[in-house]
Parts: structure tokens; sequence; C-alpha cells
């Protein structure tokens, strides 16, 4: 957990990127001021990654249920194209860690646009403790194949599925 007044500390570059996003999408704000430190990292490797490139980024979960998490969520569907979400169903996946994380896969959309693509994203919920996953790769090969069995549970929904959701209330966290 970092502090926000520690941001400007941790990362000077702060009002810089919100600066880019805003350069981006035409005068967009950016990431709100409470955003966790996190939230940043997706705008930086953007610029790293070719068009189609993907990342893959393991961060808190509290992405899914605050407001800042929702201006985060849109910004990042902004400049790519969500691919899955994994999430835990069975508490924390590092003992060394204070929160529950989980995992954004994400392609790079070769221009940024408020136009959301027209796309499926695949929602994991793994059951077990990876620490306890006999075979990690035929979990790998379940998640990639949208399986589930007794180690994950897959949802896939539109990117149109999920707007319309969204407008009724549902967080992030209920897909």
């Amino acid at each position: 957990f970092v502090r926000q007044e520690e941001l400007p500390h941790l990362n000077p570059n702060i009002g810089a990127i919100n600066t880019w996003i805003s350069n981006q999408l035409e005068g967009n704000d950016g990431l709100p001021g409470r955003s966790d430190l996190y939230t940043y990292i997706p705008f930086y490797i953007y610029r790293l990654l070719n068009a189609g490139g993907q990342m893959g980024l393991i961060l808190s979960n509290a992405w899914m249920g605050t407001s800042y998490g929702q201006a985060f969520i849109s910004l990042m569907r902004c400049f790519f194209d969500i691919k899955r979400v994994l999430i835990s169903g069975s508490g924390k996946w590092f003992e060394n860690a204070d929160v529950v994380t989980s995992i954004i896969i994400a392609e790079k959309r070769s221009d940024p646009s408020t136009t959301y693509s027209d796309s499926d994203i695949s929602f994991h919920t793994l059951s077990a403790k990876l620490v306890d996953v006999e075979d990690p790769s035929q979990l790998s090969d379940n998640i990639l194949l949208n399986r589930s069995n007794d180690d994950v549970t897959t949802v896939t929904h539109t990117t149109n599925q999920i707007e319309e959701f969204r407008e009724l209330g549902f967080p992030w966290s209920s897909f």
C-alpha cells in the first residue's frame, strides 16, 4: 500500500502521465488524484509496446470497487483491449502481500480512443490458492481455452454486455 501523499515523491512523473493521457484523449483529465500507484503503470507500458502487443499486470483488486478504479479501467479500455481478468476466490495469492491481487491481460490498441472496441473479456476466478494447484500448466491451458474446472471458473462477456451491466450498477467485481 502506498499512501497518495507519497506518490509525488515515489513517482514525480505522475503529473506528466496525466498530461500525456489528456493529450492522447483530447482533454481527458487522466487518473484521479486518489488513484493507487499501480494505476499509472499501464500508461508507461503502452509506450513500450508495439500495436497488438500484450501485457499482464498483477495488481491489487481495489480497482474493482472504487471510484478511481472505475476511472482506471475506463482509461485502460481507451488504450488497451482487455482480454482476461483473473481474480482469487480463495484469498491472497502472495503471503508477503497485504492485499488480494488480480491479473489483467490486455492488448495494446493501435491508437487510443474513447470508443471502446466490441470484443470479449474473459473473467477467471481461481478457487484454489496458487501454491495448492497441482498442475499449473493444466490451469494455464484451462484459462487460455476459457474452460472451467475445479481450479478455475470462467465467464466471458462482450464489452457491450459489460457496459449494459455497468449502466445497471454492476461493478467489475461482479463479473
